[in-house]
This record gives C-alpha cells, sequence and structure tokens, in this order.
C-alpha cells in the first residue's frame, strides 16, 4: 500500500507539476540510488545501513502525501462528483452542481491514506519490537560489575560502549570505573579528558604531558628501528626498559628522534620489546595476584609490539602501566585487547566478563584463559543478572545479542567451569554449568555450534543426561544445516562451514577421550549421514 500510494503521487506531480517533481526527483535519486553507487558497500556488510538513504524515504513520503491528494482529486471527479450531482438534481432542478467546496473527497482520501501507517505498524511491529529486550543493558552492567573498584576499562569500539555509558550517565551505575573507547584514546582530545576528574574516576595516572600528544608531535607515532648492539646484548635479553623508555619519552631525549625529509623529526624505538621488572614475592602479599594463580606470578612483564609502530594510545597505555604501581586496576574487553597494537595477553586473569592487568605470565595465553576463580563465581552465581534471556517470547537476534553478548557469557560459563574443575572444585564447576543451563535456556536461546564444548564437560561433571540432551540439541542442528551449507556453496566458506567442522571435531574428541563410545559412534553416525547428504546434492 505504501508502495502504490508513493508510485500514484509520483504519477500525480509529474502529470500536475514537472518542474517541482524534478526537485522531488532528483533528491530521491542522489539520496537514494547515488549513495549506493558511492558508497559501494561490500557483500558482508554486518547491517542494513538504509539510515545513510534517509533523505530518499523523504522524497518517496512527499510522493505518498501526494498520491492521497490524487485519491481525492480522483474520487471528486468520479465518484463523489457524480454523487452529489444526482442528488442536487433530484432535489432542485435548477441548483447548481458544483461540488467544489465538498469536503467528502478529502475526507475519503484520508480514511484511504491512514491505512499506509496501520499497515506498516502491522508489519514491522514484530521487527522493531524490543520489549522485553533488557540484556544489552544486563549485558554491560555484568561487564561493569566485574571491574574492581576505580578501575580502567578498555573498550574496542564505540558500539560496545554506548550501554556502558548509559549505566553511568544515566543510571549512576558504577561512575567509579572510566571507560575508554580505545579508537578515541588516540586522539589528542580524549586524552586531554581523560586527564580530567570524571564523576569518582580519578584523573589517569600519566606522566607524559600534552606536548607528547599534541598534534604534530614526533611521539603520537614511534617507528620501530631494529639496532643489533640491542639484540645481542645479554642485558636486553627480555626487552627494552619500560620505565627507562618512558622517561626518554618525558625528556623529549635527541637519542630516540631523527630527523626524516630534511625537516621532519620522527620518535624511533630500537627494539620491539618493552620489559616492566616485578618482585613476586612482594605482588603475592599485595593481593595481586589471585590464590589459584600464584604460580604464574611474574618475574617481569614483556609487552610485544604486534606492529612496526607504537601509536599514541598505545605510547599512553604503556606510560599509565610503567607508573601506576598497580595501584588502579587496569582492565579490557574482549573487544578492546583485539584493538591493541601491543600484546599483553600473557598477563591478564580474567575476572568475570573484565581481563584485568596482572604481574603474571601465562604461556600458554593462546589455547587457555588464567582465571581468578573466587571472583569470577561469585560474579557468575551472585551478582549477574540475565534479565529476559529465559522467556522464549522474547526474540534476541544473532548478530546483536547471540554471536556477541550472550555467547560471552555462555563461554564465561564454560571456561570458567573448566577453570574451577581443573583446580579441583568440581562441585561449584557442576553449579556453573546449571547455572548457565538455567539463565540461558534452549527454549529461548537456542544451542548452537559455539556451545558444543558444554557436552563434554557436563559429562566430565557427571551430568551424563543434561549433557546427552544438549548434544542431542547441538549435533542434530549441526546435521540439518550441514545439506543446506553445501546446496549454498558455503560449507567450506571460513564464517559458515568451518565453524561447524570445528564444533564437530571438538565433539568427537571430547567424547573419545571421556570414553564415551556409544554416543561417539551415534553422533559420528549421524554426521557421516548429514555430509552424505550434502556430497550428493
Amino acid at each position: 500500500m505504501p508502495l502504490i500510494l508513493g508510485l500514484i503521487g509520483l504519477i500525480f506531480q509529474l502529470q500536475i507539476d514537472p518542474k517541482r517533481f524534478s526537485i522531488v526527483g532528483i533528491l530521491f535519486v542522489m539520496t537514494g540510488i547515488a549513495i549506493i553507487v558511492y558508497l559501494n558497500s561490500w557483500a558482508q556488510e554486518p547491517r542494513e545501513r538504509d539510515y545513510a538513504y534517509v533523505g530518499s524515504y523523504y522524497a518517496f513520503a512527499i510522493w505518498i502525501g501526494f498520491g492521497a491528494m490524487a485519491i481525492g482529486y480522483l474520487l471528486k471527479q468520479y465518484v463523489f462528483g457524480g454523487v452529489e450531482k444526482a442528488a442536487t438534481d433530484s432535489a432542485n432542478p435548477n441548483a447548481s452542481t458544483s461540488n467544489e467546496n465538498s469536503p467528502l473527497p478529502a475526507l475519503a482520501a484520508f480514511v484511504i491514506a491512514l491505512v499506509v501507517p496501520f499497515i506498516m505498524a502491522k508489519e514491522g511491529w514484530d521487527d522493531h519490537d524490543r520489549s522485553g529486550r533488557y540484556f544489552q543493558m544486563e549485558g554491560a552492567r555484568n561487564l561493569l560489575a566485574s571491574c574492581p573498584e576505580n578501575a580502567i576499562l578498555v573498550s574496542g569500539g564505540d558500539n560496545d560502549t554506548f550501554p556502558l555509558w548509559y549505566l553511568q550517565e544515566v543510571e549512576n551505575f558504577r561512575t567509579d570505573v572510566r571507560v575508554i573507547v580505545y579508537t578515541y584514546f588516540n586522539t589528542d582530545w580524549n586524552l586531554e579528558q581523560m586527564s580530567r576528574q570524571n564523576y569518582k574516576s580519578a584523573p589517569f595516572p600519566f606522566t607524559l604531558t600534552e606536548d607528547h600528544w599534541a598534534p604534530g608531535s614526533p611521539f603520537n607515532t614511534i617507528y620501530y628501528q631494529e639496532k643489533p648492539i640491542f639484540a645481542n646484548d645479554p642485558r636486553f635479553a627480555n626487552g627494552l626498559s619500560l620505565k627507562e623508555y618512558i622517561k626518554l619519552v618525558r625528556d623529549k631525549n635527541q637519542g630516540i628522534q631523527m630527523t626524516v625529509n630534511s625537516n621532519t623529526t620522527i620518535a624511533t624505538i630500537p627494539m620491539n620489546k618493552l620489559w616492566l621488572p616485578q618482585n613476586p614475592e612482594e605482588n603475592i602479599a599485595r593481593g595481586l595476584i589471585p590464590d589459584n594463580l600464584t604460580a604464574y606470578a611474574a618475574n617481569g612483564l614483556t609487552f610485544t609490539m604486534k606492529d612496526q609502530v607504537i601509536k599514541r594510545a598505545d605510547l599512553m597505555l604503556l606510560d599509565m602501566i610503567s607508573n601506576n604501581n598497580w595501584e588502579r586496576p587496569i582492565c579490557f574487553t574482549r573487544a578492546g585487547i583485539a584493538s591493541l597494537d601491543i600484546e599483553i595477553r600473557p598477563h591478564l586473569v580474567q575476572e568475570g566478563l573484565a581481563y584485568r592487568l596482572a604481574p603474571i605470565n601465562n604461556p600458554n595465553y593462546n589455547v587457555v584463559n588464567l582465571f581468578n576463580n573466587d571472583r569470577a563465581y561469585d560474579l557468575v552465581m551472585n551478582t549477574f543478572s540475565f534479565k529476559g534471556l529465559d522467556d522464549p517470547g522474547v526474540y534476541h537476534n544473532t548478530e546483536d545479542y547471540v554471536n556477541r553478548t550472550i555467547s560471552e557469557h555462555r563461554t564465561l560459563f564454560i571456561r570458567l567451569a573448566q577453570s574451577l574443575n581443573q583446580e579441583g572444585r568440581t562441585e561449584e564447576a557442576r553449579e556453573v554449568m546449571l547455572r548457565c543451563l538455567e539463565v540461558i535456556p534452549d527454549e529461548s536461546i537456542f544451542y548452537d555450534h559455539q556451545f558444543v564444548e558444554a557436552v563434554g564437560l557436563l559429562y566430565q561433571l557427571g551430568e551424563d543426561e543434561l549433557a546427552k540432551e544438549v548434544g542431542d540439541k547441538i549435533v542434530g542442528r549441526i546435521c540439518e544445516n550441514i545439506p543446506y551449507l553445501a546446496e549454498q556453496q558455503m560449507y567450506d566458506h571460513q564464517w559458515f562451514g568451518y565453524p561447524t567442522q570445528t564444533a564437530m571435531r571438538i565433539l568427537l574428541n571430547n567424547l573419545q577421550r571421556l570414553n564415551k563410545t556409544e554416543v561417539l559412534n551415534e553422533y559420528n553416525a549421524k554426521y557421516q549421514e548429514a555430509i552424505t547428504l550434502a556430497n550428493s546434492l
């Protein structure tokens, strides 16, 4: 109906006022089709960015208005005009037949046009209905609750950060935590903001000043230029002293600066590793290392450059780390870690959803996260909120909820349970997994390939019946999807097919390791049957 009314209005305006039609037409084309061609969005665009074409919607809305006028005009000419003329002739043959001032055509056109918003509301209401969806806020609340008092929280992007800011600015929740959007942190104006008090959050412990981060400063980007004299010196086996290098930057030492292109000064660093020595005994005594992780206490922290440069944001973060002396907790979100150009993962301990920088060294950081088991257990069992996730009547879309916030929470449950089980706290690990199944049930958020590790873990914890129930649902869905993925030529796609294949390998390997032969054979038979069907398509 909106489309039909708009097309009627387009034709109507073209006939009665071609000049103004050309103006509206140009507005429609230039803010719609032309923008589509100009932006040339890539095929894997994460969402429909139709807000970019809002001008064309305005233009088409004008034509919808003209469509209502056209209906009124047609009704007056061909419907109400004849009716009124007949009625007038019958009552008074000598009366005028003019119907110029009759309100009936306008009223009829209004009623017909009013159908348009009602149809749009009816068809689009369920797509836009967010009633019952609380987890965007609850997930952000859980993240802030994971941070220690007066923490600094490094976030990866603005979309991840908006809910955090809402809770702080509107609900006054955890205003002691200072949130950094790391992409903003690379700007001088954001660094200046972080140098000021904000609510209960103290200024950042910078030792570098505005002179070092102002536009045009040679320290905005520091370039790695290897010098073999350092690499071959055993005194620098662990890397260049972080404190000493920050002092050189603070003093604007000429030894780390060089002139290029005759008039441009740049800063350099002779090694791609920076070293911050530690006293393990003192750090343990101060309570900086969780009791279950004292074996990982580090003699020093190594920060390795991922690229050939240290950007302004990385430099200021390193400045804070080198001079903070563990007085103020520095935490990261998962997206925040990915945003860094320096490698810090060996020195992170996961506490709930936050990853806290700690004086530890995890040699297997690529495989497993180290957990503060006591704090993480208390958070997920007593503090975190999962409002609305157990309601099957509430729709949580895959992109914004399931693959992000909800998946991250489910993964947290699994990893924490694994860590507790490894420590010998089997009953607490079982409680964590039962809590996960209770607050994020399959009826509302279905179990998918990302939840596959829960099956083997439940078997380990003695919950065989639940493990079989979860496994049946996951394997059933995977095997249903395989023929479809093959038919769409996506079974070998890194975003679609590969995760499915990896999930099945993990599940089957775990079942084999746990000697669950009967279940293993059942699932493997279903998997092979699905692959055979897919190959026949």
